[in-house]
């Protein structure tokens, strides 16, 4: 009977310390605790700063598609180009600095007159991460276009774009009637800039950083000791440890038993 008690404790006091090591074992490797919404996040009481800062506060703002692509040819003579980036940069904080990030550039280097389209992010915040450009006239037939977004384009969480874009593209010689669905969608609820801008020094996009090497060989950087990871395989070792010692001091004084 005794021994039945023992074995039932013996499972308990097993259960609790490998509980302990699955529960702690994790934050010893670093595992993240909470998650950072950013320093602007709601409180959930409706009283938020409306800045945009959230779980995407550190990524920078990029262009991710256009409806013409680089080296595009046969573009209509009457093209609706969509941007689509992936934060909003239509809010009315940082609507008059990014209407001048955008430049349409002719093959002579020319600026081409446009329409810049931003869609109202307080009436259709659907497209509130999209601007549309029109030419004020049809291109030339069988031109070559530069379309460009300015290195200091901004969103409106004061976020800045990652790099400046270059798309170049060629026309045909037909238009289409510059038929755009997002854009008849939007309807009057847009804001409009009329410009021809030339190109600025925040028009030429950076070369990304890449690290240069000397001609010698060069040594392979010592990895610093991670002590939370050896704290973490010792935990574990003694825990497997204390449970064969247990089970094996248990077996013996059961053998002793049944020989006596």
């Amino acid at each position: 009977m005794s021994l039945r008690i023992n074995k039932t404790c013996l499972c308990y006091v097993v259960l609790l310390f490998l509980t302990s090591v699955f529960i702690f074992t994790p934050f010893s490797y670093g595992a993240p605790t909470s998650v950072d919404y950013g320093e602007n996040h709601g409180d959930g009481s409706g009283k938020g700063t409306g800045t945009g800062e959230g779980l995407n506060a550190g990524i920078a703002l990029n262009l991710v598609s256009s409806s013409v692509a680089d080296g595009d040819t046969g573009v209509p003579l009457d093209p609706v180009i969509q941007l689509d980036f992936n934060k909003n940069v239509v809010n009315v904080t940082v609507l008059e600095n990014n209407s001048k990030c955008f430049h349409l550039i002719d093959n002579s280097g020319a600026p081409v007159p446009v329409s810049l389209i931003f869609p109202d992010d307080q009436l259709q915040s659907t497209f509130k991460r999209s601007v549309f450009i029109l030419p004020k006239e049809n291109l030339k037939m069988n031109s070559k276009y530069e379309l460009v977004v300015d290195s200091n384009l901004l969103a409106k969480n004061s976020t800045g774009i990652d790099n400046a874009y270059s798309i170049t593209f060629e026309t045909g010689a037909v238009a289409t009637g510059g038929r755009n669905e997002a854009l008849l969608e939007l309807g009057n609820d847009i804001i409009v800039y009329n410009t021809a801008l030339a190109k600025t020094e925040y028009s030429v996009p950076r070369e990304k950083d890449v690290p240069k090497l000397d001609q010698k060989t060069q040594p392979i950087e010592k990895q610093p000791l991670d002590v939370n990871k050896l704290s973490s395989i010792i935990l574990i070792a003694i825990a497997a440890v204390f449970v064969c010692a247990t089970l094996i001091f248990f077996l013996q004084k059961r053998k002793g038993k049944n020989q006596s």
